[in-house]
């Protein structure tokens, strides 16, 4: 989760209440670096990345997720680009949940299929990844995650959790 601006990446004030009440490792801030996540990453079984990601069509291996930068670091060691992603191994992990802007999305490649962010999850051995196809907005994505972790907890799978928190947000005043 971050918690203040990189580049010209906004603050995502819901973020933090999003992972916070989330079991296991949670990274936060100054915590929630690159080099942590990957140390962490094949851990456990769920990972839950509330962040920001840029989806590149013409060079899909630039395609990164954003991490919390290193103090001093003008560098962009903040990113995980899609290429570092398809090296690690997530053997141990069951479902990757990339709460940021256009994680699903890609180049369609003739004979590959669509190269994402969701792809090289997948490539690294994690069989479920959830992802969003659009620009999301910060306190919708907080609130689906906060009702498919309350369906998943009551026993549904994954894909029916995430259909019911869909409903639910459709049905919920307290989301425009």
């Amino acid at each position: 989760s971050l918690s203040t601006p990189i580049d010209s990446f906004p603050t995502l004030a819901y973020s933090k209440n999003e992972v916070q009440k989330l079991p296991g490792k949670v990274l936060i801030g100054e915590q929630a670096t690159k080099d942590n996540f990957i140390q962490l990453a094949n851990r456990y079984g769920i990972i839950h990345l509330a962040t920001h990601a840029s989806a590149n069509d013409r060079q899909p291996l630039q395609s990164f997720i954003a991490f919390y930068p290193p103090a001093n670091d003008t560098t962009e060691n903040f990113k995980l680009f899609a290429r570092e992603i398809y090296d690690l191994k997530l053997n141990a992990t069951q479902l990757v949940i990339l709460s940021a802007c256009e994680t699903g999305a890609g180049q369609l490649i003739k004979g590959e299929g669509l190269m994402s962010l969701s792809r090289a999850f997948a490539y690294a051995g994690c069989p479920n990844i959830i992802t969003s196809l659009w620009k999301a907005e910060d306190k919708t994505t907080a609130f689906i995650t906060e009702r498919f972790y309350y369906h998943r907890n009551n026993g549904e799978p994954n894909d029916i959790a995430l259909q019911y928190a869909k409903n639910d947000l459709l049905s919920s005043d307290d989301i425009e």
